[in-house]
């Protein structure tokens, strides 16, 4: 957790680390749903899932080519970091 003191002093860099981290998160649960979604229609037609086991795999590939640029922004009021070394002393889970 990033107590006041730190954050104050180092705000640039700790709104820019969350932010990169909000964005893994969001990519990563986009991830998640369309895998699981896959898993879902494929279970239905009774095929084998050609992703099972993909996530992690599948989202560094994706993340690796994410660019700045394309990072969603602001981060959105009362998100909490999943990771709490980036969580504020302020946030509540």
């Amino acid at each position: 957790m990033i107590s006041k003191e730190e954050y104050y002093n180092y705000k640039e860099y700790y709104d820019h680390q969350r932010l990169r981290e909000y964005n893994r998160e969001k990519v990563y649960e986009g991830v998640k749903e369309f895998l699981d979604s896959v898993e879902k229609m494929t279970k239905e037609e009774g095929e084998d899932n050609p992703l099972e086991g993909g996530l992690e795999k599948m989202f560094e590939k994706i993340w690796v080519k994410m660019e700045e640029k394309d990072w969603d922004f602001p981060i959105p009021e009362g998100w909490i970091p999943q990771d709490e070394k980036w969580r504020l002393w302020n946030d509540y889970s």
